[in-house]
């Protein structure tokens, strides 16, 4: 069989053009002058090819177009007959200048259909708010505290609605039954399960009521609950404990139960007095606060791993006590870091519900707060017991002792190697005259002889002391090497003359105190020696000459 081919295809020549307004050039101008031109088949090919070109224009031209006849752009072609045709790509049609400048589009006006919906929700939206907040206002006022008085004092300012016309909870469609109890909602009376409810606190509703004192209610603490949220599950998942637990019974006092359409409107009413008051939003004012608690968290276990480190080495510079105290304290910011980051991930957020992009930033919140805790709060060294402590006490004295035996020890050999240096250091200068000529020229490694100039050896004299002399020849050839540009010689000389220089002041010094301490004795001794008999003065003069003689 054979194969069938589909477009604007030539009866003649069987070739596919692609487009009427080719097919119709292309027949006129390859096959117009045939002989089968004049036959019946080739007119009806002619009609066939007319008719398709009659509905591809009705197609561009329909009875609804995008633009009025008056847009669509025409062009006057350049034939006798001066037919208007469109300015079209011959085989896609599209319109490629289509779009003058003074093109005004077809347009329809919504905003008054738009203001009215708008009006309406708003309207309902406004009332269904103050109707709330005036609620809110009459269950604060004269709130009991006994749960009997409390239930009836609700009752009367939102009549309730009853329970036996309720088989199913209108939010979640599921059946009540012995697990899954019926509550009311406090603002509007409605029946609903726990898992729908929502808890509206004290301070959410006295910030509504008087939006001027919200900075009374901010959260200081994350033992504060959020301002809207769900209801906990009283069913067989809980135990009796948990249910008469202090703390189920204080949030459930200090909060309504509300449903979902009453804790929106409440919510939405909160953010609006919120941003009016310019107070950021609860979660801000968490993570503020998670920031604050996980950096004095940092500064706490830095002191502490600095404690432990001494305690362990045998130092007595921290007590035991204070080690324990701050570590039972970095457990419990330890807790206080995991509280906030929960109460951070469950902000806004319905139990079986799956948030979108702020739910993702809490999570990550939440798992950045748990590696904090694991990495920083965790893992510390423990504080080491009373007997290990003593036993590392023990231990370090005895290493103490014994590095300062070596010190010791090593302090006594550095002190005998620098007496016999300066012993050898003194007879070179203690030699006779002969010894003179060794001290005229001094020859360095590279053949660079060092000769004091005249004037240092002036200044010379048998009476200046030994490491004088030497610092005078040394200043003299410390001159020369800095006249002959030699940089290595002139460090080498000027480190000696550090060297001699401090060694001179020490002696100095020394010497100065032991001739301080004689004079004192001296004075001393002559003062309270008694005086000696006639004609005895002469007979020791050394007894004279020493006041310390002891007679």
């Amino acid at each position: 069989m054979a194969s069938v081919k589909e477009g604007f295809i030539c009866p003649m020549c069987m070739q596919d053009l692609g487009d009427v307004l080719q097919l119709e050039v292309h027949f006129h101008e390859k096959h117009n002058n045939t002989k089968s031109s004049s036959s019946s088949e080739t007119k009806s090919v002619l009609n066939i090819i007319d008719g398709l070109k009659k509905k591809v224009d009705e197609i561009r031209v329909s009875k609804k177009p995008l633009l009025s006849k008056a847009h669509i752009p025409w062009k006057t072609n350049d034939t006798d007959n001066g037919q208007e045709e469109l300015n079209a790509h011959p085989v896609t049609g599209i319109h490629y200048d289509a779009w003058p400048e003074s093109y005004h589009p077809v347009k329809q006006d919504f905003y008054e259909e738009f203001s009215r919906l708008r009006s309406k929700k708003t309207d309902r939206f406004a009332t269904d708010t103050n109707k709330l907040i005036i609620r809110l206002e009459k269950l604060m006022t004269n709130l009991p505290n006994d749960p009997v008085k409390r239930r009836n004092h609700e009752k009367n300012i939102v009549p309730w609605m009853d329970e036996e016309t309720v088989k199913r909870c209108p939010d979640c469609s599921k059946s009540f039954n012995v697990t899954k109890r019926k509550h009311h909602c406090r603002l509007c009376g409605s029946v609903l399960c726990a898992e729908c409810s929502c808890a509206i606190s004290f301070d959410m509703a006295k910030r509504l009521i008087n939006p001027a004192t919200i900075s009374e209610f901010n959260i200081p603490s994350p033992d504060h609950e959020f301002g809207i949220k769900t209801m906990k599950k009283y069913g067989s998942k809980e135990s009796l404990t948990s249910l008469f637990s202090p703390e189920s019974s204080k949030s459930s006092s200090s909060s309504f139960r509300s449903c979902k359409y009453c804790a929106d409107i409440i919510k939405k009413r909160d953010s609006h007095v919120r941003d009016e008051t310019g107070e950021p939003p609860i979660i801000v004012q968490y993570y503020e606060h998670l920031k604050d608690v996980m950096a004095e968290a940092d500064e706490m276990s830095k002191f502490y791993t600095k404690m432990v480190q001494s305690l362990q080495s045998g130092e007595t510079d921290y007590r035991l006590e204070d080690a324990k105290y701050i570590r039972v304290k970095i457990m419990k910011v330890a807790d206080n870091i995991d509280a906030i980051s929960k109460r951070i991930l469950a902000n806004g957020l319905t139990e079986g519900e799956e948030g979108g992009t702020a739910n993702n930033l809490q999570e990550r919140v939440r798992s950045l707060a748990l590696m904090f805790i694991k990495d920083n709060l965790v893992g510390l060294d423990d504080v080491p017991s009373e007997s290990e402590f003593e036993i590392l006490k023990f231990k370090r004295l005895e290493e103490t002792s014994k590095r300062v035996e070596d010190e010791k020890i090593s302090a006594l050999i550095a002190q005998k190697k620098y007496e016999q240096r300066q012993q050898q250091r003194l007879s070179s200068f203690n030699m006779p005259v002969k010894s003179k000529p060794s001290i005229e020229k001094m020859r360095l490694e590279d053949g660079f002889v060092l000769s004091p100039n005249a004037s240092y050896l002036n200044l010379l004299s048998s009476n200046d002391d030994p490491i004088l002399q030497q610092i005078h020849i040394i200043e003299g050839y410390i001159s020369e090497a800095k006249n002959a540009n030699r940089i290595n010689e002139v460090q080498t000389l000027e480190a000696n003359l550090r060297d001699l220089k401090v060694e001179y002041k020490r002696s100095t010094a020394e010497r100065k105190e032991l001739e301080d301490n004689y004079n004192s004795y001296k004075h001393i001794f002559t003062a309270s020696t008694p005086p000696m008999p006639p004609g005895s003065q002469n007979n020791d003069e050394s007894i004279n000459k020493n006041p310390f003689h002891e007679n």
